[in-house]
């Protein structure tokens, strides 16, 4: 699956149609990239869950025994998360980004 990286532009974002999702506590998203597609798939779900209370993402997931490029791929991901997501987590939701030379990074 080819993705479109926002890891140098980052544009506007299709809107989602306005569904609550009421129940939904945590999320885990392995094999975070930086795409566009996950970029709002990911502030969709801040959008949409009021019961959020924590949000973690894994960059790691995809490059465990890959070559050095995923390394980098990860890294950039982490950047993405940090300036396309970060400002947009609630007060209160725990908000964790796993890079690939370290472990769990709160970056809130």
């Amino acid at each position: 699956m080819s993705h479109d990286s926002v890891a140098d532009d980052y544009v506007y974002l299709r809107r989602k149609p306005e569904f609550r999702h009421e129940h939904l506590r945590r999320v885990l998203i392995t094999g975070f990239r930086a795409s566009k597609s996950l970029v709002e798939l990911v502030i969709y779900i801040l959008e949409s869950v009021p019961s959020l209370e924590g949000l973690t993402l894994d960059t790691t997931n995809c490059f465990v025994g890959a070559m050095t490029g995923s390394v980098a791929e990860a890294q950039v991901a982490v950047e993405v998360a940090g300036r396309c997501i970060a400002g947009r987590v609630p007060a209160g939701v725990e908000f964790k980004v796993i890079g690939p030379c370290s472990s769990a990074v709160a970056v809130k």
